[in-house]
C-alpha cells in the first residue's frame, strides 16, 4: 500500500510544496501528462491530448488569478473604508503602530543608554528594562519605507488621489 502512496506522489508532487514552483493546477496537469505518457498512443493523439491540458491548465490558473484578483479588490475596498473612518479605533491603528514602534526605538537606542550612563555617572547602579527590538524592527523599518516612498513621491510633484477636496 505504501509504494501506492509514493507511485501517486511522485505522478502528481506535493501542490503545497515550497521545492515545487509549479501552481496546483500545473500540478494536476504535470500529473496527468505523465499518466497519458504511459499509455501507447500516437503522437498525433497525445499532441491533441496535451493541447486539450494545457487549454485547462490555461483555463485553472486564468480562475485561480480572477479569485485573487477579486480577493485583492475586496481588501482595498475594506481600507478605504477603514482610512475614511473617524474612529481612533479603526483608522488610528496605524498610526498608534508607528508611534509604539517610534517609542520603543527612542526608549531603546537613546533614553535608556543615557539614563544609565547618568545614572551611573551619580553612582545610581539601576538596571534599567532593556527591549529585544527584534520582532519589531521589520515593522518599523516597513513603515519608515513606506514614509520614504511618499516622500520621495511628494518631491517627484506625484498627486495626492488620496486627498479630500
Amino acid at each position: 500500500m505504501a509504494n501506492v502512496g509514493k507511485f501517486f506522489g511522485g505522478l502528481f508532487g506535493s501542490a503545497a510544496s515550497a521545492a515545487n514552483p509549479l501552481s496546483p493546477a500545473a500540478t494536476i496537469i504535470d500529473g496527468a501528462t505523465k499518466i497519458i505518457g504511459m499509455f501507447k498512443l500516437s503522437p498525433e493523439v497525445k499532441a491533441q491530448i496535451s493541447l486539450q491540458l494545457s487549454l485547462a491548465n490555461l483555463d485553472m490558473e486564468k480562475t485561480d488569478l480572477v479569485g485573487q484578483l477579486t480577493d485583492a479588490q475586496g481588501q482595498l475596498a475594506i481600507d478605504e473604508q477603514e482610512a475614511k473612518s473617524q474612529s481612533i479605533f479603526v483608522s488610528g491603528w496605524r498610526p498608534f503602530v508607528g508611534w509604539v514602534c517610534g517609542s520603543a526605538f527612542a526608549y531603546a537606542f537613546i533614553l535608556q543608554p543615557f539614563a544609565v550612563f547618568t545614572l551611573n555617572a551619580f553612582g545610581r547602579h539601576i538596571v534599567l528594562p532593556t527591549l529585544d527590538l527584534s520582532t519589531m524592527m521589520p515593522v518599523l523599518l516597513g513603515m519608515l519605507g513606506l514614509g520614504a516612498m511618499r516622500s520621495y513621491e511628494k518631491v517627484s510633484a506625484v498627486p495626492d488621489t488620496n486627498k479630500k477636496d
